[in-house]
């Protein structure tokens, strides 16, 4: 033991000094926490950073034992830690992102102090509650910031889907109401719209209205949880995802790569729960206790739920808006008059109704017409998309 912990002062060919006692023979508590942190300098998985020093650790230590190449990766990131007592630049640039700035792409604040550069106990606390809300594994949970922290929280790398899921059940929703885009609120407006369709016959995956769900996928006769999601993304402008998947975990997988899949809900959002088998649903409402979704192939149909945040590792998929429906569409001058973007037929039209129906029977042909033009508008471009998707 005594040689233990004359290595373990700083006799090793790594420098690592973690036992700053007398040499005394004895196994205390001293010695366990020096070599817990050898073992951490070393780079050994977090599983194996205990107190136990053995043959290996000491042939590490005396260099006559190469380490492997995961713990040398590992060893790198840990080196470039930032702990506390630190100062300088690289504390100042942590302390940014810590306290919600770009280029951090979570907008979280952790840190509200002043960005003086000195790593301190509240720049302690605040690497450890970013790590808390992020979905550090518990174990993890410390005040030391590494470049895999700074790599998250820039973008430059994704979170495990474990990870996201941990940080769902840990957040702390806010009440939202309706959609922030209008493809959010055509979603809602769908999906509560289909609430109450069932199969037939019950229980065969089957029926004229799930078909219609399952033909936008194709795996007609299957589950349709996922089939109802992209129906539903479909028809209100989001536009279909993974490549028209009808499957949960390979969806969720293609909108990891995408860096689509968040830890809070959010309104037309969709919802995929991690269970062994995967579901699926359309985030309709949030409020501060949970959220309100509607799921398809949920007790053979179309239901309404309602969960609370964290329940069974739901992740959440924030599909963009594809259609900027707030833009208008251009109008060419050979088809409007006065510049008022009308078409010329229609104001011909409703002159005519005018003249023969007075001013109450062309209000009601303009509004018929108008109806139709976009129905028909409607048509052209579900087919031009359509065939867009097909080429």
């Amino acid at each position: 033991m005594r040689a233990a912990q004359y290595v373990l002062r700083g006799h090793n060919a790594f420098h690592v000094h973690s036992f700053n006692r007398r040499v005394d023979g004895v196994y205390r508590l001293a010695m366990v926490r020096a070599t817990q942190r050898a073992k951490w300098l070393l780079g050994y998985p977090h599983r194996s950073v205990d107190g136990r020093y053995g043959p290996t650790l000491r042939l590490f230590l005396l260099g006559k034992r190469p380490l492997p190449a995961k713990n040398v990766a590992l060893r790198a990131d840990r080196l470039a830690m930032l702990e506390v007592g630190d100062r300088g630049q690289r504390v100042k640039d942590l302390q940014w992102l810590l306290a919600g700035n770009p280029p951090s792409v979570y907008k979280i604040k952790s840190y509200r102090g002043r960005i003086d550069g000195v790593f301190g106990r509240s720049t302690w606390r605040a690497v450890k509650g970013m790590k808390w809300r992020l979905g550090y594994p518990s174990g993890w949970l410390d005040g030391r910031a590494g470049p895999q922290l700074v790599r998250i929280l820039t973008g430059k790398e994704a979170r495990p889907l474990k990870w996201i899921g941990r940080a769902s059940a840990r957040a702390k929703q806010r009440a939202q109401g309706v959609g922030s885009t209008l493809c959010a609120r055509a979603a809602v407006r769908l999906a509560n719209s289909q609430v109450g369709v069932s199969e037939v016959p019950y229980g065969s995956n089957r029926g004229s209205q799930v078909a219609k769900y399952q033909s936008v996928t194709g795996a007609y006769g299957l589950a349709w949880c996922a089939s109802f999601a992209q129906w539903v993304l479909k028809r209100s402008g989001f536009g279909t995802i993974a490549g028209r998947s009808a499957a949960v975990y390979p969806i969720v997988a293609w909108a990891h790569r995408q860096a689509w899949v968040h830890a809070r809900a959010k309104v037309g959002a969709v919802v995929a729960f991690l269970t062994w088998q995967g579901h699926m649903g359309v985030v309709t409402a949030v409020s501060r206790r949970g959220f309100t979704t509607v799921e398809g192939n949920s007790s053979n149909g179309v239901r309404r739920r309602w969960y609370p945040h964290g329940y069974r590792s739901a992740v959440f998929i924030w599909v963009p808006c594809r259609h900027r429906f707030s833009r208008p569409a251009p109008v060419s001058r050979h088809a409007d008059v006065g510049g008022h973007g009308l078409p010329v037929w229609l104001i011909v039209l409703v002159l005519v109704g005018s003249a023969l129906t007075g001013v109450e029977g062309a209000r009601r042909v303009a509004k018929r017409l108008a109806r139709r033009a976009a129905h028909e508008i409607g048509e052209l471009a579900d087919d031009v998309e359509q065939k867009l998707e097909e080429k």
